[in-house]
C-alpha cells in the first residue's frame, strides 16, 4: 500500500489539527527537496519562505476540520527546488485515524500548472483577437437583387485575396461558400428575402489561393418593391477564422480537463478507499502486540471500557485476571532476549488456545498479561484458572532443553458496578502479589474462595 502511494505523481499527505505533516509521500517530499522521513512532525512553513502561502494552508486544514466536509480547491504551491509556483487542484478530505486521536486532513492534489497555462494563452490570443478585429474594420456588401451584381468594398476583397474586384455576379460569391454550409447559409438568406428576419450565417468560404476561412457574414433588405419583393440588400463581412480555431481549442482544453477532472475523480475514489483499507489495517496494528500477535495494553484500555460500562448497564459480571510470568527475567538471563521472546511467544499462544469466542487477551507490559473471562461464579472462575496454571506448567518452550516456565494469577470476580476500573486494577494487583509471596505458581482471589 506503501508502494502504491508513493508511485502516485500526485501530492498525498495527510495533517493533523495543528498543520503538522503526519504522513507523505515520495511525491510531496520531492516538491519540498526533502525526505518523508524529515517532513514528519513538521508543517509547511519549515520548507515554505511564503507566509502568506503557508497561511492560506494551515488557514484550509483548520476551516475544512471544522466544518467536516471535503472540499476541492485549487491552490498555489512553491517548488523549493526551483522556486517555481505550481498550480494544484486539491481534494481535502477530514479523516479520522483513530478513535483516541484527534481528526487530521487527508490532501490528495493534481498538479494542473500545465492546463492553467493553456486556458490563459488562449484567453490571451482571444483578447488580441478581438483588438486586432476592433481596429480592422469589416467588410461591407451591396446586393443588386433585381441585376443580380454584388458590390464589396476594398476590405472584403483583401479579406479573401482579390485585388480590386468590387462587383461580382451572385453565382460567384455562391460558388465560394463551402458545400457543407451552404444549403444553411441559403435558408437563412430565404428568411431574410422573406421578411421573416434578418440574415445571419456564419460558414467557411474559399479565398482566391484555395484555402478557406470562417467569415461572419449578416445584412438585412433595405428596399421592396409595392408588392413586397426585395429589391436591395446590404451587409457585413468579417473573418472569424481565429475565433472558431480559438473555440475548437477551447473546446479540446475543455474536453481534456473534464476527462482529467474524471479521472482525478476515479483517482481520488481509488485512493480515498485504499487510505480507509491502509487507516484500518494501521488501527489493527496499533492495537496488537508485535511481538506475540494478541491485543496490546491500548486495545486493552479499550476493551476494559466497554466492558465496565456494559456492566455499569446491567450486564453480566466477569472474572479479571493479572498474569505474571515467574522468575522471567531468569530465562532473559540464561538464555538471551531471543529465546526470552520465544517465551513470550509460546505463552500468548498456550492461552489462547484455551480461551472461549468471548473471553479477553492482552499483552499487558513485558512479562504481564491481562485476562478477561466470563463466568458465572467465582468458583467456577478459579477452577478455571488454577487449570491455566496446570496446563503451562505442564508445558514447555521449546529450545534445545525444553524450558518450563510457571504462573502466577491474580484473580477478581467482578459484579459491582459502582467500583471504578482503577480499584478493581489495585484489588487484582494485590492477589497477584499474593500469589507471588506464596511461592507462584498459583491463584489468588478473594479470601472467601481460597
Amino acid at each position: 500500500m506503501r508502494s502504491v502511494v508513493d508511485a502516485s505523481p500526485d501530492l498525498i499527505l495527510v495533517k493533523d489539527s495543528q498543520c503538522r505533516f503526519i504522513m507523505v509521500n515520495d511525491a510531496m517530499a520531492s516538491l519540498y527537496g526533502t525526505t518523508k522521513e524529515d517532513m514528519i512532525g513538521k508543517s509547511d512553513s519549515d520548507y515554505i519562505n511564503n507566509q502568506e502561502q503557508v497561511d492560506v494552508f494551515d488557514n484550509h486544514v483548520r476551516s475544512i476540520l471544522a466544518s467536516g466536509k471535503e472540499e476541492l480547491v485549487e491552490e498555489s504551491v512553491t517548488d523549493v527546488n526551483t522556486g517555481e509556483i505550481r498550480i494544484y487542484l486539491s481534494l481535502k478530505k477530514p479523516i479520522t485515524l483513530s478513535s483516541n486521536s484527534d481528526d487530521a486532513l487527508l490532501i490528495i492534489a493534481h498538479d494542473v500548472t500545465y492546463l492553467k497555462l493553456q486556458l490563459m494563452d488562449i484567453k490571451a490570443r482571444e483578447r488580441r483577437y478581438d483588438y486586432a478585429m476592433n481596429a480592422a474594420g469589416e467588410g461591407i456588401w451591396d446586393w443588386d437583387i433585381t441585376k443580380g451584381l454584388v458590390t464589396h468594398n476594398q476590405t472584403w476583397c483583401d479579406i479573401l485575396g482579390y485585388d480590386d474586384a468590387l462587383v461580382h455576379p451572385l453565382d460567384f460569391f455562391a460558388n465560394l461558400v463551402h458545400k457543407d454550409e451552404a444549403l444553411n447559409m441559403q435558408a437563412q438568406l430565404n428568411k431574410a428575402l422573406s421578411g421573416e428576419s434578418d440574415y445571419e450565417s456564419e460558414h467557411r468560404i474559399r479565398r482566391i489561393d484555395g484555402s478557406y476561412i470562417w467569415a461572419y457574414d449578416r445584412g438585412r433588405v433595405v428596399e421592396r418593391d409595392d408588392n413586397g419583393a426585395p429589391l436591395r440588400m446590404v451587409g457585413s463581412f468579417s473573418d472569424v477564422t481565429s475565433r472558431r480555431e480559438a473555440e475548437e481549442k477551447l473546446q479540446a482544453v475543455r474536453n481534456k480537463l473534464e476527462k482529467t477532472n474524471a479521472m482525478l475523480e476515479q483517482l481520488v475514489d481509488e485512493r480515498t478507499s485504499e487510505l480507509v483499507s491502509l487507516n484500518l489495517q494501521l488501527e489493527e496494528m496499533l492495537r496488537k502486540d508485535a511481538l506475540t500477535g494478541i491485543a496490546n495494553r491500548l486495545a486493552a484500555d479499550d476493551f476494559l471500557d466497554r466492558k465496565f460500562e456494559y456492566l455499569k448497564n446491567g450486564g453480566d459480571p466477569f472474572v479479571l485476571m493479572l498474569i505474571d510470568i515467574d522468575h522471567f527475567k531468569r530465562v532473559n538471563d540464561t538464555y538471551g532476549h531471543p529465546i526470552g521472546d520465544r517465551a513470550l511467544r509460546h505463552l500468548a499462544k498456550e492461552m489462547s488456545s484455551t480461551l472461549d469466542d468471548n473471553d479477553f487477551l492482552a499483552r499487558f507490559g513485558g512479562e504481564e498479561f491481562l485476562l478477561v473471562r466470563s463466568a458465572n461464579n467465582r468458583e467456577e472462575a478459579l477452577e478455571w484458572a488454577e487449570n491455566l496454571c496446570y496446563r503451562i506448567a505442564s508445558s514447555a518452550v521449546p529450545h534445545k532443553e525444553p524450558i518450563k516456565l510457571t504462573i502466577s494469577i491474580g484473580m477478581m470476580f467482578v459484579d459491582n458496578k459502582d467500583l471504578p476500573i482503577h480499584e478493581v486494577f489495585r484489588i487484582t494487583d494485590e492477589y497477584l502479589y499474593q500469589a507471588k509471596n506464596d511461592g507462584r505458581n498459583c491463584v489468588r482471589t478473594e479470601a472467601a474462595v481460597i
